[in-house]
């Protein structure tokens, strides 16, 4: 598990054997001159997305950067994501209102497009040709990267503030704490309507049948889509980020601490970071 923070810091865990994971630096943390406001893992790479509009990917190994550039005019960068099942495309979207197409293997963009009106705040892939970028001016774009052109474009209810795809489903968290559920395939259609959180929703997962959201209101809750019910409620920080798979939970909060909580076992915690 790799985080990163608004403090200057990367931080590398073994959440298999619940321990600090030792790095190249003989540490399981590493110094940064920037704040980190998304990350990804590629392969042996990792790709943060920054303060300042700085676009980095190190090499796992040694943590050397292998390349960097600042975009998105200096302005922070809000999400980043990959092409799915391997390749070396990667969507980055800014507060400059932009979402720009690279080559992670170069560092080359290779298209930027004004897709919005105001601050883009989610990024996530579709499919290997469509991607989805979500903003605070209410919409959600899908884009084809064989086209380079819009397909379609989706007035929502709230300024976006996170998104999850997970097949035919269309996961968007919002500013007054709703989650929409939207069938792609009809892209006005509106599944159901979970009433979260109080204020607004920071992170958001779907996977299968479980939705997984956090927010300011310092709660974590966990739906499932089959019968729209509220199955865990997890109280703690202002949640920044979150990750499930079928066994593990891991919340990032602004207490400075992730915690992971095993999904068989409600509400035990694992390994608090």
């Amino acid at each position: 598990l790799v985080t990163g923070t608004y403090s200057y810091t990367m931080n590398f865990f073994d959440i298999q054997n619940l321990e600090p994971l030792i790095g190249p630096n003989k540490k399981n943390y590493m110094h940064l001159e920037e704040e980190i406001f998304a990350i990804k893992l590629k392969d042996e790479h990792i790709i943060t997305g920054c303060s300042g509009g700085l676009l980095k990917v190190y090499e796992i190994e040694t943590m050397d950067v292998l390349w960097h550039t600042v975009t998105h005019n200096g302005q922070n960068i809000s999400s980043i994501d990959l092409i799915p099942n391997g390749g070396d495309i990667l969507i980055s979207g800014g507060r400059d209102n932009r979402v720009n197409i690279w080559d992670t293997n170069v560092g080359d963009m290779i298209s930027t497009h004004d897709l919005h009106t105001k601050p883009v705040t989610a990024i996530k892939f579709a499919s290997r040709h469509v991607f989805a970028s979500g903003s605070e001016d209410c919409k959600i774009i899908f884009f084809d990267l064989t086209s380079q052109q819009m397909i379609t474009k989706l007035h929502t209810f709230d300024s976006v503030k996170c998104i999850s795809i997970s097949d035919d489903i269309l996961a968007v968290g919002g500013e007054t704490g709703f989650i929409w559920l939207y069938d792609i395939r009809f892209s006005n259609k509106v599944l159901y309507k979970y009433a979260s959180h109080t204020s607004r929703v920071k992170a958001l997962q779907i996977r299968g049948n479980r939705v997984v959201s956090g927010g300011d209101d310092h709660k974590v809750c966990c739906w499932d889509t089959m019968n729209n019910k509220k199955t865990l409620q997890i109280n703690c920080g202002k949640v920044q980020c979150l990750q499930f798979t079928d066994e593990t939970l891991a919340i990032g909060d602004d207490t400075h601490r992730v915690s992971v909580y095993d999904f068989t076992k409600p509400h035990t915690v694992k390994l608090v970071i």
